[in-house]
């Protein structure tokens, strides 16, 4: 049903997916559009903190 909808929004627009798994392969199959997938995982990175947040 997701891919039904894709191809109905406007290729201008900026998609943004959440996904329990990668299983979808949007930015394979649509290479031309600006997609973000995000997958949940068990464990919070700290590989991507802000200078805000060591400063503090």
């Amino acid at each position: 049903m997701l891919m039904a909808i894709i191809e109905s929004i406007y290729e201008t627009m900026n998609l943004r997916i959440q996904e329990t798994a990668f299983e979808l392969h949007l930015r394979k199959i649509y290479p031309t559009r600006n997609i973000l997938s995000l997958r949940e995982t068990e464990t919070v990175s700290r590989t991507g903190r802000s200078r805000c947040s060591e400063e503090n």
